[in-house]
């Protein structure tokens, strides 16, 4: 099980489909169940994968934290190299969004008051950070990393 800290868990696979809810199991699925749960992939820019998310990947993710019963599942998305919005419909991300049932929100589009300033003794921020409150409210938040294909 996880523990408080978080883990990074590694599997390498062809297979999406099959590789990343097999990755899941590790996380203990059951604890989403009835639980929000923030998203944060990386679509940075429209370019394909590997410099994007891929659209399996999202897509076997949400489908995976469905099946257990997530309460509710939200992407929170900001692109560095383009409009977020284009981007994300460019990916495919919003159509999927509206196929499976999740919520997108482009992250450019907050309100000051959609962040939270964070500020802990230890770390190099030594100003603080901010942080969505989509991501600080959310009672579970997968950080989705690419899957290489090899």
């Amino acid at each position: 099980m996880p523990n408080s800290l978080g883990e990074v868990f590694i599997l390498k696979t062809t297979d999406r489909a099959t590789g990343i809810p097999a990755l899941l199991k590790k996380l203990g699925l059951d604890d989403y169940s009835a639980k929000q749960v923030a998203l944060k992939a990386n679509f940075n820019s429209a370019d394909p994968f590997p410099a994007s998310t891929h659209l399996d990947t999202l897509r076997a993710l949400v489908e995976s934290l469905k099946k257990v019963g997530a309460s509710d599942v939200t992407l929170g998305e900001r692109s560095g190299m383009g409009n977020t919005e284009e981007v994300l419909e460019q990916m495919g991300v919003l159509a999927l969004s509206k196929e499976l049932g999740f919520k997108t929100i482009v992250l450019d589009d907050l309100s000051k008051d959609d962040w939270l300033k964070i500020e802990h003794e230890g770390t190099h921020w030594i100003k603080g950070f901010y942080m969505a409150r989509v991501f600080h409210d959310a009672d579970k938040v997968v950080q989705n990393v690419l899957f290489e294909d090899s």
